[in-house]
C-alpha cells in the first residue's frame, strides 16, 4: 500500500525534481546493458539464475567503469 502511494507521488513529480531526488539519494549507480535478439520471428529470452524472482528476461549484464590506460 505504501509502495503504491509513493509510486503515484513519484509519477506526478516533475521530471527535474525526480532527477534531483535520485542524484541526492543515490551515491552509486548500477548500470547494465541488454540486447533484444530476434531470429526467425523468435525473441531470445533467458531465465535469471542469479535473480530467480525476476523470471525470464532479455540477455544482458552489468557494466563497469573503464580504467584509464587499459
Amino acid at each position: 500500500m505504501l509502495k503504491d502511494i509513493i509510486a503515484k507521488i513519484w509519477r506526478k513529480m516533475p521530471r527535474g525534481l525526480r532527477w534531483w531526488t535520485v542524484r541526492i539519494t543515490q551515491k552509486k549507480f548500477t548500470v547494465s546493458a541488454g540486447a533484444v535478439i530476434v531470429k526467425d520471428n523468435k525473441v531470445l529470452l533467458l531465465d535469471h539464475v542469479l535473480r530467480p524472482a525476476n523470471g525470464w528476461g532479455i540477455p544482458g549484464g552489468f557494466i563497469q567503469r573503464a580504467r584509464a590506460g587499459g
